[in-house]
């Protein structure tokens, strides 16, 4: 149980402005492994994005987090997905463990994609914490988290959104 987001929070705003940012961007052909990060209620979706991720040739792992538990029949030891459970890995400050910091890091990605469409405070302090020199997602907030970024409007569909980043994603030309 997170008592508030005010540690959090503040933890956060602190990486952002403490992180020396060097911007990297890549183009699509140039990224081979993706790590996804998503709020579990949008698996649905999410599903659909691994499997067009999957089918152009990408390695895809996911981070899903969930203020309660993981979802029924999941595995919590497969390589692939990981789920932060506010119960479990979250302490009452709102400080995910160094566990799933390190599982984010052994993933080894090439591209961050951060698919959560709420102000997820843990979410954004693992995307800032994970070694990955690319990161993108869905801009909604005042903070500078991305290397690069689509504005999401909050009506927008998850998987349109997914489609214009992979969209632009393939037309940036990197070098």
């Amino acid at each position: 149980m997170i008592l508030t987001n005010y540690f959090i929070k503040r933890k956060v705003n602190k990486l952002v402005s403490s992180i020396p940012r060097n911007r990297k961007f890549k183009s699509l052909n140039e990224i081979d492994t993706i790590l996804l990060l998503y709020h579990v209620s949008d698996s649905k979706e999410i599903e659909k994005c691994v499997l067009q991720l999957k089918k152009i040739g990408k390695k895809v792992y996911t981070c899903g987090y969930k203020a309660e538990e993981a979802p029924q029949g999941t595995d919590p030891e497969d390589d692939f997905h990981i789920y932060v459970q506010a119960k479990k890995e979250v302490n009452i400050w709102g400080m995910p463990s160094g566990a799933i910091v390190e599982k984010m890091n052994a993933c080894r990605p090439d591209v961050i994609i951060d698919l959560t469409r709420r102000k997820e405070y843990v979410m954004q302090y693992l995307l800032l914490k994970c070694n990955c020199d690319f990161k993108t997602g869905i801009k909604e907030d005042e903070n500078d988290l991305y290397d690069f970024s689509i504005s999401g409007a909050k009506n927008k569909d998850l998987l349109y959104l997914f489609e214009q980043i992979i969209f632009y994603l393939q037309t940036i030309r990197s070098k």
